[in-house]
């Protein structure tokens, strides 16, 4: 159930083709993702160490981003006092000159933002994963379209073991020292609100799987879904 207007794109060109990326509808962000520090960014093409195009395992190119100041320099995510007001960005959000905006998590704002990775091939992969979201829609957990328009996020209230994140098969959760873009091209109606059995649901999933998840550093990367 998609309610976003259809967004305005910007078009990435790589070496192996290019990459549509939706732009934000920054008045749709809840008030609770616009208290969080915040960050513009832009899309570019994630090259390896001989300038050749990083691709993922799907075959389609890595798109990397880094937060950014209004002056278009990169900010660190261990330096909060770098960041801007959700207010400051949006004033200074240019599509000629950004991509988008995002928010610093930090394990003091009690909110885990959460990752899922083309949910067309997630789908197919994890069927269970339908009904944890079929849940999560009739609960009016706060849920968006990644800048991709082929992932999914959503913004809870909630905490991870040790604050770090947790990432496996296109799965990805956060609470710390970690950046997230934000587009506010809502999948269905929802808030921010208190959801510690939709992290507990999906980390009960991703280890069922037999494989253990991969238990990330505090900063880590986020790459465009």
């Amino acid at each position: 159930m998609m309610i976003n207007n259809t967004p305005e794109k910007q078009i990435i060109k790589t070496q192996v083709g290019d990459v549509e990326i939706l732009l934000p509808q920054l008045t749709n962000i809840p008030v609770a993702i616009r208290q969080q520090p915040t960050a513009l960014w832009r899309a570019e093409p994630e090259l390896d160490n001989g300038g050749n195009q990083k691709l993922k395992p799907n075959g389609k190119p890595r798109i990397s981003k880094a937060p950014r100041n209004a002056s278009g320099y990169n900010i660190s995510k261990l330096k909060p006092e770098q960041w801007s007001t959700f207010g400051d960005c949006s004033k200074a959000f240019k599509p000629s000159q950004f991509s988008g905006t995002g928010i610093l998590l930090q394990a003091s704002s009690g909110i885990v933002g959460i990752d899922l990775d083309d949910v067309t091939e997630l789908f197919q992969k994890r069927p269970e994963l339908k009904s944890i979201l079929k849940d999560a829609i009739s609960k009016k957990v706060y849920c968006e379209t990644s800048p991709s328009g082929k992932g999914l996020r959503m913004f809870v209230c909630g905490s991870l073991s040790d604050n770090k994140g947790k990432r496996q098969g296109g799965i990805e959760l956060y609470s710390d020292k970690s950046f997230l873009t934000v587009t506010g091209l809502q999948t269905w109606p929802g808030d921010v609100i208190d959801a510690q059995w939709l992290v507990d649901a999906l980390l009960t999933m991703i280890c069922a799987s037999g494989t253990a998840p991969n238990s990330l550093p505090a900063v880590s990367p986020s790459a465009i879904p």
